[in-house]
């Protein structure tokens, strides 16, 4: 099945478009939310710089939507961030933590008067896909791993769960390493923070 099929892509892109003015709240909000609903995520974050952090969630959002009508590139994106994360053995409730958080905080920071049910729907259902992705490669480099043949690689790496931010901007279309407030529906810039996971090489915009 194509990954893309059947999700809101206009719903998904205007309604980031609308909160990515108050990305970095976004940001706060979303891991003060997790670690308020999901508190046994707290243990995965212990030793993690929050500020760098809430702009690698930032830019792994701004990757995705952006991407949205290009299923390779999407694919590709996800598939690296899943294999960036494999070391750190998320479940399918770790990902379904983000994912109810994730939505939760998009509807507090758009407001009721902006938020909707076709917003709401729109993200719930692209999160399931975008989980399955990511959990899937993460557990093939376990498994790779676990064979005669193969080593998994051990850098550190923060865990940060549907947060690697583009590793190498210049590749992207735009390459921006401006404000991390987002207002562009179809461009959606990166970070200045580019630390973890790897940009999309495929925009030929």
């Amino acid at each position: 099945d194509r990954f893309n099929v059947g999700l809101n892509v206009a719903a998904l892109r205007e309604s980031f478009q609308a909160v990515a003015p108050r990305a970095d709240y976004l940001a706060d909000r979303f891991y003060s939310q997790l670690f308020l609903d999901f508190p046994e995520q707290i243990v995965r974050f212990s030793d993690t710089d929050f500020a760098d952090q809430q702009q690698k969630l930032i830019g792994a959002l701004s990757a995705i939507v952006r991407q949205l009508d290009d299923e390779t590139a999407l694919v590709r994106f996800l598939t690296r961030m899943g294999e960036r994360h494999a070391e750190f053995d998320l479940t399918d409730a770790d990902y379904k933590a983000v994912s109810v958080t994730l939505v939760k905080v998009l509807a507090e920071v758009a407001g009721g008067e902006l938020w909707n049910d076709t917003y709401e729907t729109a993200w719930t259902e692209a999160m399931q896909p975008i989980s399955d992705v990511m959990s899937r490669s993460g557990q093939a480099m376990v498994a790779a791993a676990a064979s005669p043949s193969n080593e998994l690689k051990s850098n550190h790496r923060e865990p940060s769960l549907v947060g690697a931010a583009v590793e190498n901007a210049s590749d992207s279309a735009n390459g921006t390493h401006g404000s991390t407030a987002v207002t562009d529906a179809t461009a959606y810039p990166g970070t200045h923070n580019h630390s973890v996971g790897d940009a999309p090489d495929s925009e030929n915009e």
